[in-house]
């Protein structure tokens, strides 16, 4: 299964940061069995699974449960690398805030950034994406509040102003003092959530950013462009279609000429570039599935039902007979499993 990436450079601020709260980095690597080499190569993307090991063993050792408010309340703008110049040569604090749900996926592939606006209010919704090996389905929520976090407190350094959400919901339970969380946000947080999201007064991130620069935006942008294509390059066709499978299955099976479009390619072409891969779009599909199903089951009051409609089976019994396959087992009882682990 595809794992996901994240940009060296975050995880490198984190472990200098715990540097100067003395917290040796190189014993923190060494209990989260990464190789350290990574901390002199910022501009490298490291596993999800390292991530997710560094922030756990971060934890222990700072003992701060809310160390990922803590990360983005001290984060360097150039942890961000390239993002953060786009973001300080934008316009307003609303353009900073589209530009991260463009580029985003370079700080961390496995978080997608929503961007909602309607007459009076900006929402923000933040994502992890199903259908792979993504630590942020299991373990995410320090990596959840240190960017929701850092969305305001960058609209605060960007246009100087105390920013201050009308909204701030998480889906996890509340890890620390509330007070912590109202410090930092500034309003109050709700925990238990349908989803993960921040809103906003358009006023509020309508407001100039002082610094911006036109022409450097441009020359920005285009560094991030750059690296966007080249990480989808270097995900490869198929992985690329499994995620926009697990982005697509919302009832119906996306035909493989949509899916093709999206990759700028003409239906058999993807195919023959699946084929020349060792795999196929039925595959493919079929992994998209699996890995959506073992997701959305371990929500708790999911139903077998919902995910086989979810998931385009005409119903559920040909879903349970795939889940079957994938598992040896039904997805009742995984669920069960599942709900009784958590």
């Amino acid at each position: 299964m595809t794992e996901t990436t994240v940009a060296a450079a975050l995880m490198i601020d984190l472990l200098e940061q715990l540097e100067r709260r003395g917290v040796p980095a190189a014993e923190l690597c060494r209990r989260a069995r990464v190789d350290p080499g990574f901390t002199s190569r910022p501009h490298e993307r490291i596993p999800g699974s390292w991530a997710e090991r560094l922030w756990q063993q971060a934890e222990a050792a700072s003992g701060d449960p809310l160390l990922g408010l803590h990360t983005a309340e001290n984060y360097r703008m150039g942890a961000t690398s390239i993002l953060g110049y786009v973001f300080l040569n934008c316009r307003t604090g609303s353009e900073a805030i589209e530009r991260l749900t463009r580029f985003g996926v370079l700080l961390n592939d496995g978080l997608r950034v929503h961007l909602a606006r309607d007459s009076a209010t900006t929402t923000i919704r933040l994502e992890a994406v199903p259908g792979i090996d993504n630590f942020l389905l299991r373990s995410g929520r320090h990596v959840i509040e240190t960017m929701a976090a850092g969305i305001v407190l960058t609209l605060r350094r960007l246009v100087d102003r105390p920013t201050v959400p009308s909204e701030v919901w998480f889906r996890h339970r509340v890890a620390g003092p509330v007070e912590e969380y109202h410090r930092i946000f500034g309003t109050l947080v709700r925990f238990g959530q349908p989803e993960d999201r921040l809103a906003f007064r358009n006023e509020q991130v309508d407001l100039a950013i002082p610094a911006a620069d036109p022409s450097l935006l441009a020359l920005f942008e285009g560094h991030a462009r750059v690296r966007l294509d080249e990480l989808e390059r270097l995900g490869g066709t198929s992985q690329r279609v499994v995620r926009l499978l697990a982005a697509r299955l919302m009832g119906a099976v996306p035909p493989v000429g949509a899916i093709a479009a999206e990759l700028a390619m003409s239906g058999r072409q993807l195919q023959r570039v699946l084929k020349d891969e060792g795999t196929s779009y039925q595959l493919l599909l079929d992994e998209a599935r699996r890995d959506l199903a073992l997701a959305r089951l371990r929500i708790p009051g999911t139903t077998a039902t919902e995910v086989a409609l979810l998931l385009g089976y005409s119903e559920a019994g040909a879903f349970t007979r795939a889940f079957r396959r994938w598992t040896g087992g039904t997805p009742g009882a995984y669920a069960a499993s599942a709900t009784s682990r958590a």
